[in-house]
Formats: C-alpha cells, structure tokens, sequence
C-alpha cells in the first residue's frame, strides 16, 4: 500500500471584485510575489447573466510557480492556492496575508480541501475499510456493486479562533476490473474541512489563518491516519 496526495486546495473567501486582470493589478501581484518565483497568468470565467440569458467572458488575474506546480487564483469570492503537494504552512498564510494587505481586503471564510489516495490494497484491506464505507443495501436482482463511497460531515469548537468548523470528509472506493469482476484495490479520502458559511463577518488576518490551517492541516492527518490504521491493522 502507498499514499498518494492528488491535490490540495487552500481557500480564502471575501468580496475580491475589484482585483480584476488590470495592468496596475497585474504589476501589484508581480512585484509582490516575485521573489518567490511567481509569474503572472490570466484566466477566463464565463458568467451568465439573468434573465437575458447572455454568456460573457470576464478575466481573472492568476500567479503560476512552476517549480513547485503551484497557482494562485484571484476570484471574484474568494483566493484559491491550488497545488499537487504539502506546501509549508507558514508560506500558505504568508500568500494569502500578502493579497490581503496588497489590496485591503479582509477573509471571512477559509477552507482546506484535499484529496487523497491509498492504492494497492490488498483483498483484506479491502474488506476492513468496506466496513467503514456506508453504502445502500443491495436490492433485488441488483448486479455487481461498481462504487462504494461514505460522506460525513461533523463540527468542531477551535479555541484560537473561538469558534466551530465544518470537518466534512468523503471516503470513496475506486473500482478496477480483475479477474473479471469489479474489485476495489484503491480508496480516496477526500477532506473538506471550512469555517462555519453562516458566519461571513471578515475577521481572519495572520493569525487567525495559521490557526485555522495548522488546526485543518493536523485534522486532515488524523483522518488519514485513522483510515491507515484500518486497513493495516483492522
């Protein structure tokens, strides 16, 4: 069995409207991410207008590191660090700190969503951690099972921040032809784990992100380790 980390996304949420693709904004960004070898990029959102119906195009300022496949993504309700890896926790909270002193804005909601894969499970593993999978009952002449998937969703009281987050969690399995028959040798955890949506107050600033990732970040391993330990260990 090995672990594999397919991507990690950390988010920031507020009213980022006026950050649009514009040479002064474009210059901002460059100059403030420079030294850590970030370059500009452009992406294009398609937004639908009511009740004319009509599609126009409205582009987004974006920064690309290539050498540690990292973006960053400048939206109109939020900023989204995506990458394929763990990106040291001081850096994360440094990006997002740097957006927000750069232009004024405040975060009102972070998030941390990540996915993650264990693959080559052997037969017994496969069997303990369908336990933990919770999926409908078979019905009559129903034939082979092709997806198993479990979703839970809890909350939990972070005292740095004096409030609770969403722990939200979907565990599912990944169905492989063998033999002929559909087996399951992989499983993907993927966690999302996000301050409370009915709070929209902007109130996070460095510390208050380092907290928030560092508690996301050590809940997301005890998810996995959880799971690890099930299927090694049962």
């Amino acid at each position: 069995m090995n672990i594999t980390i397919t991507s990690v996304k950390y988010s920031a949420f507020g009213n980022f409207e006026s950050i649009d693709y514009s040479p002064a904004n474009v210059s901002k960004l460059f100059n403030a991410f420079l030294k850590d070898n970030f370059v500009p990029n452009v992406i294009t959102l398609y937004k639908i207008e009511q009740p004319q119906n009509t599609v126009s195009q409205v582009q987004r300022p974006q920064l690309l590191n290539n050498d540690i496949r990292c973006s960053i993504s400048i939206l109109p309700e939020r900023v989204d660090i995506e990458t394929d890896r763990e990106l040291e926790l001081e850096n994360v909270v440094r990006y997002l700190t740097t957006i927000s002193d750069l232009f004024q804005k405040k975060f009102s909601r972070l998030a941390l969503n990540k996915s993650t894969v264990f693959n080559y499970l052997g037969k017994d593993a496969m069997e303990r951690l369908c336990e933990m999978l919770a999926y409908p009952k078979n019905y009559d002449d129903e034939e082979s099972l092709i997806e198993l998937m479990s979703h839970r969703v809890s909350r939990k009281y972070i005292q740095a921040l004096d409030e609770k987050i969403n722990v939200g969690r979907n565990i599912e399995g990944v169905p492989v032809m063998l033999e002929d028959s559909i087996q399951f040798r992989q499983v993907r955890i993927d966690t999302d784990i996000n301050t409370l949506g009915e709070i929209q107050t902007p109130r996070f600033d460095w510390t208050k992100c380092s907290a928030f990732f560092t508690e996301a970040i050590n809940t997301d391993k005890m998810i996995l380790a959880t799971f690890e330990g099930v299927a090694k260990n049962g």
